[in-house]
Order: structure tokens, then sequence, then C-alpha cells
């Protein structure tokens, strides 16, 4: 048994990346950018995987369970 989720969002520019993690593109750095990290903790505390892929001006993210949830 698995769960897959894809969501696309429209971006006008290629996310910047930084060791391994997207940084946000907004200007007040402190109140963003935590919600990508808190969903991919959670996927991983939870056996699963996730995918993150710009692509045609879209930003993709994939997330897999392979299994029961905590």
């Amino acid at each position: 048994m698995f769960f897959f989720n894809k969501v696309k969002n429209a971006s006008r520019n290629i996310p910047v990346m930084n060791e391994k993690k997207f940084l946000s593109g907004k200007t007040d750095k402190m109140k963003h950018g935590w919600g990508l990290e808190n969903v991919k903790q959670i996927v991983e505390e939870n056996n699963g995987e996730l995918q993150c892929t710009c692509e045609n001006g879209m930003f993709i993210v994939n997330i897999i369970f392979y299994g029961g949830f905590k």
C-alpha cells in the first residue's frame, strides 16, 4: 500500500538551492521558507519520500508514503 501526491505551482524563477534545501525568494527570510522543510520532516518521519523539481516554469513537489503512518 502506498500514497502518492503531486503538487504543482507556477514559478517565474528557478528556485535557489543551498545545502540540499530550497531558499525562499521572499524578502522577509525569518518568516518564510519553513513550510517545505516541515513537510519534508513529517514525510521522512513516516517512511516517505519528498521529491522537488522545477520544469517548464512549474515548481513540482511529489510526496510518496510507502506504508503505514506513525
